[in-house]
């Protein structure tokens, strides 16, 4: 990341396809949380810490994906 983010989806896609979501929820949370700003102007972050962070999201501040409309 090279700047705060209003919201954060992170998707682990899998080489079968299949995919996980590491984090959804706001972005505020991730920048306060992650490495020092490296000479790239990017924040490094862990999927472990991701997925730590994640599990403190509640379920009202998820995007949460709609049915499609046909």
């Amino acid at each position: 990341m090279n700047e705060e983010p209003n919201y954060l989806i992170v998707l682990l896609i899998h080489p079968d396809g299949s995919f996980e979501e590491i984090y959804n929820g706001p972005g505020k949370q991730v920048w306060e949380a992650s490495g020092k700003q490296q000479k790239t102007s990017q924040r490094p972050i862990s999927l472990t810490k991701l997925r730590t962070l994640n599990q403190s999201i509640p379920v009202a501040e998820k995007i949460v994906p709609q049915a499609a409309e046909r």
